[in-house]
């Protein structure tokens, strides 16, 4: 299940404090601070950043742990490598598995950020002097047609430095991504970190809840941290 529904580039809700009116900001101006923060997250060069990745997975109870090291500077076949697995130091036969998953992922489920953020149909929520808030429509094609209009999205975003915090994205009525199957919940948080004036992330969360062929249950949760960032020379 986590390789159709996890979000490549996949971060609580922010209430801000010290709101004014929603409609002090025009929606084209809002739209174009998203757009111009959307953008600081494409210009992000990976090839210039080590760091780890830390990795939860809880399926119907069958818990999955492990970490891995990104080297962007290194050969594309090497720029990952699996360094623990379940809390054990990870064997070679593993790195090969882990390294292979990550292609299937990669190919079965890529979706760039301005795909996945419907900037026409953005509301704003909240403005303030510091942040904007605002909703928008997902469209994701890999959870079916059946999921079309069923998600929305909220974003917050750091206005003087055009910076996305954070992406959250809930389901409003359940979906059938597949034959026999019901999403009850789903829920993706995606955060986001600047870091020597570009934009990394920080920490992927899912949570899917549902059922299979009406009685069998789904529940998956997972959470992925980037830490220890380094920028290469």
């Amino acid at each position: 299940m986590r390789t159709i529904y996890k979000l490549l580039f996949i971060f609580w809700l922010l209430f801000l404090s010290n709101n004014t009116n929603a409609a002090d900001i025009t929606l084209t101006k809002a739209q174009s601070l998203v757009r111009e923060g959307i953008q600081r997250i494409s210009n992000t060069n990976k090839q210039q950043w080590a760091f780890e990745l830390h990795s939860y997975e809880n399926e119907e109870g069958d818990i999955t742990q492990y970490s891995a090291s990104f080297n962007g500077a290194a050969a594309k076949e090497g720029q990952w490598q699996l360094i623990t697995w379940n809390g054990e130091t990870a064997t070679a036969k593993q790195n090969r598995a882990f390294l292979k998953e990550r292609e299937k992922q990669k190919e079965s489920f890529n979706i760039k950020l301005n795909q996945l953020v419907d900037i026409d149909s953005l509301q704003v929520l909240h403005n303030s002097e510091d942040q904007l808030q605002v909703t928008f429509k997902v469209s994701i094609d890999k959870l079916g047609n059946d999921a079309k209009g069923k998600l929305q999205g909220q974003l917050t975003l750091e206005k003087a430095n055009k910076l996305i915090r954070q992406i959250e994205i809930n389901n409003i009525s359940e979906f059938s991504p597949m034959a026999m199957t019901t999403i009850d919940s789903f829920n993706m948080v995606l955060q986001f970190n600047e870091i020597s004036k570009q934009v990394l992330p920080k920490t992927a969360e899912l949570m899917m809840a549902g059922t299979f062929a009406g009685f069998i249950e789904l529940n998956e949760t997972s959470k992925d941290e980037y830490k220890f960032f380094k920028k290469l020379e």
